[in-house]
């Protein structure tokens, strides 16, 4: 019953690699969420690659299959699902020349869904950025929009590769991961309440600048309370560029209970007076560091 959001979460790949081993011809993949709706899982093809066709449900869906599998119901199942190895999908980058090592903004740009939590908070904070450096610095600076998060941080890798300057010509790193400024969310019986407050579910981190995080983020929750970047706390596209050899890091990322959902949509992701806070508090920590 995978409950993350990769099939690399801890047992996840593991449990349909077992009934595929065991001689299962299809797998259906119950999903676990507040929500009961189903969550897709991000890709993993260097891990896994599954002979037989591996579908999702939803957890709302789970009785029901279990009762047909108990009484040995006879299904077929059929995917439609494929990879295209000519699909093509594009980073955007920006470039603004300037004095000394260079400072680095970062956002994933792709998502499951309509994802106007999981990635639309996290543009809009990575565009207000961009805006104010560009506005209040003259330090060398570069932005980049990746592509390709669902599918082992693909676009972050070729970001790394082609564009990033090298570690000790970077200033500092800010990397705007999933769920940043979304709202407070409740899931209680089916039932979702937007509660219009920040999501207490926040993580900020940094390194070596733990001291400004403090100051600038103090009063936000979840992001007042930021904790000292290390290998051991790395996720999402953090692990990428750390094990690039970056040190110098802050991160922004958040948990919500829509995650990889059908319901992140952008009426109920944020409110404007949660991104106005955040991006102000941003805004803040980006000035003590240039």
């Amino acid at each position: 019953h995978p409950s993350g959001g990769s099939w690399q979460a801890p047992g996840v790949g593991e449990l349909v690699q077992g009934a595929i081993d065991r001689g299962a011809r299809a797998v259906i993949a119950v999903t676990e969420g507040p929500t009961g709706g189903v969550i897709a899982l991000n890709a993993a093809p260097d891990t896994y690659t599954w002979r037989v066709p591996v579908l999702l449900a939803a957890g709302r869906d789970q009785t029901a299959l279990r009762d047909a599998a108990a009484s040995a119901t006879s299904v077929t199942l059929t995917s439609y699902g494929r990879l295209d190895e000519d699909a093509k999908a594009d980073n955007v980058i920006a470039r603004r020349r300037g004095s000394g090592k260079t400072l680095v903004v970062t956002t994933p740009k792709s998502g499951w869904f309509h994802c106007a939590g999981e990635r639309g908070t996290g543009v809009a904070l990575f565009l207000a950025a961009a805006r104010w450096l560009v506005r209040e610095t003259s330090c060398d600076l570069l932005f980049g929009a990746s592509s390709g998060h669902e599918i082992d941080y693909l676009g972050s890798g070729y970001f790394l590769k082609t564009y990033a300057p090298p570690p000790d010509r970077t200033r500092l790193w800010l990397h705007i991961g999933a769920n940043a400024a979304v709202q407070a969310t409740t899931v209680d019986e089916g039932g979702i309440r937007f509660l219009g407050t920040p999501s207490p579910g926040r993580l900020a981190v940094s390194a070596p600048s733990l001291a400004a995080a403090k100051r600038a983020f103090s009063g936000l929750p979840g992001y007042d309370q930021p904790i000292l970047f290390s290998e051991k706390n790395a996720v999402g596209e953090l692990v990428v560029f750390q094990k690039g050899g970056y040190t110098n890091f802050a991160g922004m990322i958040g948990i919500w209970p829509l995650f990889h959902t059908r319901e992140d949509r952008a009426a109920v992701a944020t409110t404007p007076v949660i991104l106005q806070e955040t991006g102000r508090a941003l805004g803040e920590f980006l000035r003590s560091q240039t």
